[in-house]
């Protein structure tokens, strides 16, 4: 997807172990959002969309090199010559580009297929970017799913004026909306057929986490989270069992973070503590990748992928931004004094 397209939408799952029937979602603790809408992003992401392949690879959008103008603080056009959809082994660290475009990878279950985004289509293509293939052109469409035998790709789309979830077959047929109100960020369920997803609720600034089963013909979709919160980009763990989101507005937190939960909503809890957006469960469930967002801030360590560990809770950077080459006119982002200028 174009960079612009991409941060308008943003700013808008593989062990099958046998899941234990999800109770109805107790109420977690209630959050009252602040009054204000909060700050506008100052600095950006430079690497998102992580999505970790039963391969054990992870895919993700690079932004580039961003720059910012030195007497408005506005973002320049960024230079795109690194950026598009790449690669990285988190155990060696090679990294390897895919392609020139490309944003929001979903890995098949065996990780031998991505879907992609690009623009606001979706595209299907081999794990090593090969046989490109277009399986969307009406409305705009992102964040693909595929489901656990690889015979469906759920997806968000506008091609009913509305973002509502859809499904399609792998080569783009037989597309058909799915549930019986609006809904976005679809991630299939490892072990079920069940589609997470957010939906938007009426006279309230968030988001809550629902699920719609194919054996209820997806209606009468059941809520799983209650926190009065801006809950999105839920992933489910390999085993169906747990769900990370993230989140903002709850308890007053501003910024994003990584939660995680059980299948049925109880059990949540706050796994990062300096902002973080798009989670990713690791093929065995013992490790999430998420990209690490505090636009208040910016550091090398921030808008860049981390991975945290389950069980010891230990936080380690996976990705780095790129050496900066602004030209003489405009200065590279990690001037704190950008920062001072919009206060």
């Amino acid at each position: 997807m174009g960079l612009g397209a991409v941060r308008g939408v943003a700013l808008a799952c593989c062990i099958i172990l046998p899941v234990l029937g999800c109770r109805q979602p107790e109420t977690v603790a209630s959050a009252s959002k602040p009054s204000s809408n909060g700050p506008d992003p100052l600095f950006p992401v430079h690497h998102d969309y992580p999505a970790w392949s039963a391969q054990g690879v992870i895919a993700y959008e690079d932004y580039g090199i961003f720059c910012v103008d030195s007497l408005s603080g506005a973002y320049l056009p960024p230079d795109t010559s690194l950026a598009g959809l790449w690669t990285v082994n988190p155990s060696t660290g090679d990294k390897h580009r895919l392609l020139a475009a490309g944003t929001m990878p979903a890995w098949s279950r065996h990780g031998s297929k991505l879907a992609v985004v690009i623009g606001v289509s979706i595209f299907t293509m081999n794990a090593d970017g090969s046989e490109l293939r277009r399986l969307t052109s009406a409305g705009m469409n992102l964040f693909p799913s595929w489901n656990m035998d690889g015979t469906w790709i759920a997806f968000q789309s506008t091609v009913s004026t509305f973002p509502n979830v859809w499904i399609m077959r792998p080569d783009g047929s037989d597309k058909q909306i799915v549930g019986d109100e609006a809904g976005e960020y679809p991630c299939w369920s490892p072990v079920e057929p069940v589609i997470l997803h957010t939906r938007f609720l009426v006279g309230f600034y968030g988001a809550e986490l629902y699920t719609m089963d194919e054996r209820r013909h997806f209606l009468n979709a059941t809520r799983i989270s209650n926190d009065r919160a801006d809950d999105r980009a839920p992933d489910y763990s390999p085993d169906g069992r747990q769900i990370a989101f993230s989140s903002q507005w709850r308890e007053g937190i501003l910024k994003p973070q990584i939660w995680v939960m059980n299948c049925d909503g109880t059990g949540v809890r706050q796994l990062t503590q300096n902002g973080g957006l798009h989670p990713s469960w690791s093929p065995d469930g013992s490790k999430i990748v998420y990209a690490r967002h505090d636009w208040t801030i910016n550091t090398p360590e921030n808008g860049v992928l981390w991975v945290i560990d389950m069980t010891t809770g230990t936080e380690s950077q996976l990705t780095f931004k790129w050496p900066q080459r602004c030209t003489t006119s405009v200065r590279d982002v990690s001037w704190t004094d950008v920062r001072k200028k919009f206060r």
